[in-house]
């Protein structure tokens, strides 16, 4: 996966597309059944390859990976965050273990 995607104009001349994004990020407070449902969905379908929803109500963070025909095959999560890789970043890393702490 390519990860050097700028934009020289920064999408003056166009929106961004799934081809253009290697994560997105929601933080659902309370949210996290439309995120899930209906968001999560939606960007499967247009081919964002990862999606992390950080559920602040039960303290997990949610894993949507691998997107196929419109849908993430592979979606998990875990509920002690530590340190992550960055999709598309081979060797970059963000660290989540303080993320869910009160």
């Amino acid at each position: 996966m390519q990860c050097d995607r700028r934009v020289e104009d920064f999408y003056w001349s166009r929106f961004a597309t799934g081809d253009d994004t290697l994560l997105v990020i929601e933080v659902s407070d309370s949210t996290f059944r439309y995120d899930g449902k209906i968001k999560a969905p939606l960007y499967a379908r247009y081919g964002i390859p990862e999606c992390w929803i950080v559920e602040i109500e039960h303290a997990r963070l949610h894993f949507f990976r691998s997107p196929f025909d419109g849908r993430y095959t592979e979606i998990s999560f875990i509920s002690t965050p530590g340190v992550t890789e960055l999709p598309g970043l081979r060797g970059k890393t963000v660290d989540f273990s303080r993320l869910l702490q009160p």
